[in-house]
């Protein structure tokens, strides 16, 4: 065909994929839910395709009616010679997808634009169609089965409950009414595989409540994981070959870093183990999405801020220091609604991405415990709870690497002291500047001062530099992680 001649752009994305994933507490169908979307673009497209006679891999249109354009980050963009093929397609997968995944969205911005379009051109084309996608999204269009009054509610999917669930579905859950897309979910988490296989001779948990949490201390950490900037140098790819080539490095990337941080994990396994109530070849940890350029996993309580801090780190030694990342921890009971707290990591996660951008490109992380009910408002949360009575900041979250190896090196010099201790210094941050330095003194009597003033300029005899105090998130840290793998876990 000639390079002069129109075709039709196809570009593809997932909505609504977080309450598809994370609608329930059970953590079979967050991972099944992570499974199907994470194969919507791959094999089921090529399913749908090879139907209409058309091969996912071909990546040429000269040989055919049909090119893949790139798929990465939650989209696909196809290329089609004949715009009716372009719409028989359509029509198929969208029929397709609400069959087999109710609930699951998919949304289509098409163009008619040159094959070989490049630089300026390319990029205007791209713009465009992820314009359409965003109307598309604001929309906010969600397809549900009719739930009639008669109707059982399912009460993990919250539609009309049409089977019931058997010991092998939904184990300690038999008999429990359930609607159409739970009862399909149940069934593809036994077909779906691991996108990352866990280390040779170990398992990931399959229930929240498996993560190693002792009785009565059911915590755990949801980690979501974004790398800075890749959206930006997606956009301003100028042609398609360069696309792909940049949505198949980010995947990669992602992916390497995930493996290196739970192969960190593994090596420590004499420090967690003795800490930890999990059976003998079960990680406390488990991946639910990994692609495009983000990473969301759940793990016990205590290896939340550990395992962020170390899956930054890897991002950026993968890359050769070219990208790094920034991450969200949400630290909440096992019970609480698993939305939320995915919503919350992700918030905080922003949260961090605007600290990068304000401090010269330092990749952070920001945490956050859930004791209750609160705000999704971080900063309204902070302000009511983390503000002394003189004005001063009782947190310095978000927490750069250079920070987080601060706190490191405070605990390390202080990880004789006992918790009381740690619970005076607490208490102590609340004080006036006249109390605070009343506490010191006493302190010095003991011998027992704090040691570190130097890290954070911190005020002579004082807890704070003035506007804010690091002793706090000291203390936070040293509850919310295993003290001998903060010594070990050191980043670059």
């Amino acid at each position: 065909m000639s390079a002069n001649e129109n075709v039709s752009w196809l570009l593809m994305a997932t909505s609504g994929i977080q309450n598809y994933i994370f609608g329930s507490n059970r953590l079979r169908l967050a991972l099944a839910g992570s499974s199907i979307v994470s194969r919507l673009f791959d094999s089921d497209l090529a399913k749908i395709l090879k139907e209409l006679g058309l091969d996912l891999h071909q990546d040429k249109l000269d040989a055919g009616s049909f090119e893949k354009g790139y798929i990465g980050g939650g989209n696909a963009l196809l290329l089609f010679k004949d715009e009716d093929k372009a719409s028989a397609f359509i029509r198929k997968f969208s029929r397709f997808c609400l069959e087999t995944y109710p609930g699951l969205q998919v949304l289509y911005a098409a163009d008619r634009a040159k094959p070989d379009a490049a630089g300026e051109d390319f990029r205007e084309i791209m713009a465009n169609l992820f314009s359409r996608l965003d109307q598309q999204k604001a929309l906010k269009l969600r397809t549900r089965p009719t739930i009639f009054g008669f109707n059982d509610t399912c009460r993990f999917g919250g539609g009309a409950a049409s089977h019931l669930s058997s010991e092998a579905l939904l184990p300690a859950s038999s008999g429990t009414p359930i609607d159409h897309p739970t009862y399909l979910k149940l069934k593809d988490y036994h077909q779906s595989r691991e996108v990352i296989p866990p280390p040779e001779g170990f398992e990931y948990p399959t229930e929240l409540d498996k993560m190693g949490q002792s009785q009565g201390d059911s915590w755990i950490a949801v980690v979501h994981a974004d790398g800075n900037g890749l959206g930006q140098h997606i956009a301003d790819a100028d042609s398609l070959n360069q696309l792909r080539e940049l949505s198949q490095a980010f995947s990669t990337l992602v992916c390497k870093a995930f493996e290196g941080m739970v192969e960190k994990l593994r090596a420590q396994r004499r420090l967690w183990s003795e800490e930890l109530d999990l059976e003998e070849d079960i990680l406390p940890l488990r991946p639910v999405i990994l692609g495009g350029d983000d990473a969301t996993w759940i793990c016990e309580y205590r290896l939340g801020l550990l395992s962020a801090a170390e899956f930054m780190n890897a991002f950026k030694t993968q890359s050769n220091g070219k990208f790094t990342a920034c991450a969200g921890i949400t630290i909440c009971k096992t019970s609480y609604p698993f939305f939320r707290a995915y919503h919350m990591a992700e918030v905080l996660c922003t949260n961090a991405k605007k600290h990068f951008r304000q401090t010269n490109n330092t990749p952070a992380f920001d945490f956050h415990v859930i004791r209750g009910h609160e705000s999704s408002d971080i900063q309204a949360v902070r302000k009511q709870q983390q503000m002394n009575s003189q004005g001063i900041s009782l947190t310095q979250r978000p927490l750069s690497l250079e920070d987080w190896k601060k706190h490191q090196l405070f605990l390390t010099r202080h990880k004789s002291r006992n918790r009381g201790w740690f619970q005076e210094m607490r208490n102590a941050v609340h004080l006036t500047d006249a109390e605070q330095k009343s506490q010191r003194r006493n302190w010095k009597i003991r011998n027992e001062d704090i040691e570190s003033d130097e890290l954070w300029g911190i005020r002579q005899n004082l807890l704070h530099s003035g506007k804010s105090t690091p002793f706090l998130d000291s203390y936070e840290i040293r509850e919310l992680t295993i003290q001998s793998m903060l010594e070990e876990y050191s980043v670059e």
